[in-house]
Order: C-alpha cells, then sequence, then structure tokens
C-alpha cells in the first residue's frame, strides 16, 4: 500500500508537471502580447521630449519590462530543461549592473515589509562577462522573493556576489527561519516544500526551477546557514569572458535614420500590436500599410509592390505560415524580404516559419535595434 501510494504521488506529480509545460507553452503568445505593448509603446515613448523625472519614470518601465521578458523566455524553456533538450541563451553584459538593477526592482517591496535589501558586490570582477543573464535573473529573483516572504519586519536580506575560479557565486543571505538541514536537497525537486512553504503559499516550482537553470548553466545551487548562523540559499555559474566589445547601438539609432518612403506592408491581427509599429517607425516617413489577416496581406501585394513584409504568424482566416507559403508560391513579393514578427517563437515555430519561407524572424515583444537593423538592411 505505501508503495503504491507513493507511486500515485509521483505519478500525480508528473502530470501536474506536464500540465504546467503544457499551460505555459498555450500561454506564451498571450502574455507576450500585452508585454509587445508595454514594452512597444515605452521605448516610442523615450524619443519623445520628456522632462528628467518622466524619462526616469519610463526607463524603469522599460528596464522591468525586458526583465520580464527575460524571466518570461527562461520560464518556458522549463519544460526543455526537463526533457534536457534546452540550450543557455549566451550574451555579454555587466553583471555588476544587472545585480543592481534586479536589487532595486525589489528594494520597494522590501521597504514595504520593514526589511532592509542590501546589495554586496565588493568581491566581483568588474567589466562585462558572457553567460545566460536571463538564467541567473531569474534564479537571484526567486530567491530574493523567497527570502522577502520568509524574512520578518526589522531583519534585513544580503544579496552578495563574489568571483571564484571560472566564475561566481551569488548568495542570498535572509532573516528567515531557515531549512532543517534534513529538508535542503529536498526542496530543490519539483512540488516539494518545507510546512513553513506550504502555509506561504505556491506550487513548490520555483527552487526547482532555479535548480533547472544552475544545472544548464553548468553551476551547484543549494541552501545552508552562514557563519552567523542566517539562513542562506546560494548558487554558482561558470562566467566567460565578452567575446565583443560594448555595442555601440544599432545600425539605425533612431528611427529618422531609415530611408524615408520605404513601403512596408505589416500584416498583424492585434490593433495594440499595430500602434506600436506605427508609434516606432512613423517618425522616419516610412509608408505603413496594414492588414489584419494573411488572406488581406495577399490581397495587398496582388494590388501593389512593397519593400519590406512583416508577417504575424496567429491571424484568422489565413495564418501567417499560409500567408508566406502562398506568397513564395505566387511569386508576389517581388524581391522584399518576408520576416516574420511572432510572439510564438519556439524551435519548433521557428523552423516552421523557415520552411515556408520566410527570410527571418522578429520576436514580439519588439526588440528595436532588431526591427531597425532587418530594415536599414533592406534593399534599395
Amino acid at each position: 500500500g505505501e508503495i503504491y501510494g507513493e507511486f500515485e504521488t509521483t505519478k500525480a506529480a508528473e502530470q501536474a508537471s506536464r500540465a504546467k509545460s503544457a499551460f505555459l507553452a498555450a500561454t506564451s503568445h498571450e502574455v507576450r502580447t500585452p508585454l509587445n505593448a508595454v514594452l512597444g509603446l515605452a521605448e516610442a515613448l523615450r524619443r519623445e521630449p520628456l522632462t528628467p523625472r518622466q524619462r526616469d519614470f519610463n526607463d524603469g518601465i522599460l528596464e522591468s519590462g525586458q526583465m520580464l521578458l527575460r524571466l518570461l523566455n527562461a520560464v518556458l524553456d522549463m519544460s526543455k530543461i526537463e526533457a534536457g533538450q534546452a540550450e543557455p541563451s549566451l550574451d555579454d553584459f555587466d553583471l555588476a549592473e544587472t545585480l543592481r538593477s534586479i536589487v532595486s526592482i525589489w528594494t520597494p517591496r522590501a521597504r514595504e515589509s520593514g526589511i532592509d535589501l542590501r546589495l554586496e558586490i565588493a568581491g566581483l570582477d568588474s567589466g562585462r562577462k558572457r553567460s545566460d543573464r536571463g538564467r541567473i535573473e531569474q534564479i537571484l529573483i526567486n530567491l530574493i522573493s523567497n527570502a522577502v516572504k520568509f524574512t520578518p519586519g526589522g531583519a534585513a536580506i544580503v544579496v552578495r556576489a563574489l568571483s571564484i575560479e571560472n566564475g561566481a557565486r551569488f548568495e542570498v543571505i535572509d532573516g528567515g527561519p531557515g531549512v532543517p538541514e534534513a529538508d535542503r536537497e529536498r526542496i530543490f525537486r519539483p512540488f516539494e516544500q518545507t510546512e513553513e512553504g506550504r502555509s506561504a503559499g505556491g506550487a513548490g516550482l520555483g527552487l526547482s526551477i532555479c535548480s533547472g537553470n544552475a544545472r544548464l548553466l553548468g553551476g551547484a545551487i543549494g541552501c545552508d546557514a552562514d557563519d552567523l548562523g542566517r539562513s542562506r540559499f546560494w548558487f554558482t555559474c561558470p562566467l566567460a569572458p565578452a567575446a565583443t566589445a560594448p555595442d555601440a547601438g544599432p545600425a539605425a539609432e533612431h528611427a529618422e535614420d531609415l530611408r524615408p518612403n520605404l513601403r512596408i506592408l505589416a500584416a498583424e491581427v492585434n490593433a495594440a500590436n499595430r500602434r506600436v509599429l506605427q508609434a516606432l517607425l512613423e517618425p522616419s516617413g516610412l509608408d505603413l500599410t496594414f492588414v489584419e489577416n494573411g488572406a488581406l496581406a495577399l490581397e495587398a501585394l496582388r494590388d501593389g509592390r512593397f519593400d519590406l513584409i512583416l508577417m504575424d504568424a496567429n491571424m484568422p482566416v489565413m495564418d501567417g505560415i499560409e500567408a508566406v507559403r502562398r506568397i513564395r508560391a505566387e511569386g508576389l513579393c517581388h524581391g522584399a524580404p518576408i520576416h516574420m514578427l511572432t510572439a510564438n517563437v519556439f524551435a519548433d515555430d521557428v523552423a516552421s516559419y523557415v520552411a515556408a519561407g520566410a527570410d527571418g524572424v522578429l520576436t514580439k515583444p519588439i526588440q528595436l535595434d532588431k526591427l531597425f537593423r532587418v530594415i536599414a538592411a533592406v534593399p534599395p
């Protein structure tokens, strides 16, 4: 009976894990669509004349939104981690600046709870490093979130980072009750929680996601008590030297630097996304034509010529993949490059776009530098 009970529990946990992965995949598009509007309109607002205070607020929206996007990407990859199919997404970034940004975002929340949140990075080598910034952020945000949840008012949380051989060690030291030694390995498994964790709410997935990310990065994760007996969660992460010099900016930093009168056809079902594209590209004098589905895109291409085609994937009447296939079959693009502009960016989605005949894929939320590069590269 006991073995059967354990089997049933494991089976239920596996089913819940599969359901979670399916849910994440299914909601990716819905989460990205409003996030595209938030980031796109904030990016457009950044190009307006603002007071220093307004610019500071707007930069905060952009910074937090971009972090949310990286977290979303990391969470959506969790099912791949579980299946052993995930790959780190490496880029060059300033680690100290990333840590300061994370802590600054959590400071108001900690302050509301009467908690002093501090960052200690004196032992961290300066300069840009190469790793998966999204996964490092996700681990730290999970650990800080837990620390804030379990630390009583009047206590402190210390986020510490120091360089170790070929990498860095990160610690989140809190004023909570700590994790009993017998539970310190178990809590990193999916759906496993301590009694305190259960009473605080949550599904018991946060630390398992942290553990998966740490393994994927080639590091380790654990919890113990520091020299003063305080609860400490830590993880290590290999870091490589930055592969490139700091980016001086996109090929076309401003919309007005782009070639005016360039004719762009954008098939986009969502009104907010059409507004974002218009706000970002209108200052350049580009000739924008919007249609709401693939069938209307075909009609527009039969009636006139365009220099660039931007194609959404999920649309009624005719979706983007079918539209690209038909455009190629009927020779309607007349040399204009076709780029998917979509929130559906799983590897098999991208493969299907390329197979249909797309020249490239731009992800939502729109990364303005990449969109500008695509537009700047359109042949005259």
